[in-house]
């Protein structure tokens, strides 16, 4: 059974509009001491259930929602939300391979970046994992993405944010599966790039 953790009276107006964050003054004090990454329920204090969120103990940011009301997240949860958020970018750009994938909140995963590069045969990923809860979810999150596109070759972790240093996270860069060419070619609205995932932003 997962941690509950409740609002402050009328703190879920603004959630109930699609926000996905809940700040630490607007919760009612813990009952139970939780660690950075925990997932936990949300109730109003009326009760209502708002869903699962990934908790953090110190960021002002104390919960971020990801509207899943069931109690775990593991691989088929993110394969789930990359699927529905490669549907969203097949549809609004149908000639293009090459995009931002999952951008945060707006493909409701807070914390979670990920860029997509077509080499015309292969698959790259930036990834950028802003929150604790997501950088301990990384092995689930490439495993999703080698399942979703099989032809993946490389995906480099581009942790370098300074945001990470607001949830205790270090800024560093890793190859996370395979290899990253030094130059990956890539079009992107006709035009023929090319582009270092290395040493590139």
């Amino acid at each position: 059974m997962l941690p509950i953790i409740t609002l402050k009276p009328k703190e879920q107006r603004r959630l109930k509009s699609g926000h996905l964050w809940i700040f630490r003054d607007e919760m009612q004090p813990l009952s139970e001491s939780l660690v950075s990454g925990s997932i936990v329920h949300v109730h109003t204090a009326s009760g209502h259930d708002l869903g699962i969120g990934f908790y953090h103990a110190e960021s002002q940011i104390a919960i971020r929602l990801l509207r899943y009301h069931g109690t775990t997240i593991d691989e088929s949860f993110f394969l789930d939300r990359c699927t529905t958020a490669l549907a969203l970018r097949k549809r609004l750009f149908p000639q293009e391979h090459s995009y931002r994938l999952v951008f945060g909140e707006s493909d409701f995963l807070p914390g979670l970046i990920i860029d997509r590069y077509h080499d015309g045969t292969y698959d790259y990923f930036a990834i950028q994992c802003l929150s604790v809860a997501m950088d301990e979810r990384l092995p689930m999150i490439v495993s999703a993405l080698r399942t979703l596109l099989p032809n993946t070759a490389g995906i480099i972790a581009k942790n370098d944010s300074g945001l990470r240093l607001k949830e205790g996270l270090p800024r560093e860069e890793k190859v996370s599966f395979g290899a990253i060419p030094e130059t990956i070619h890539i079009t992107e609205n006709g035009v023929r790039l090319a582009l270092s995932l290395t040493h590139g932003q």
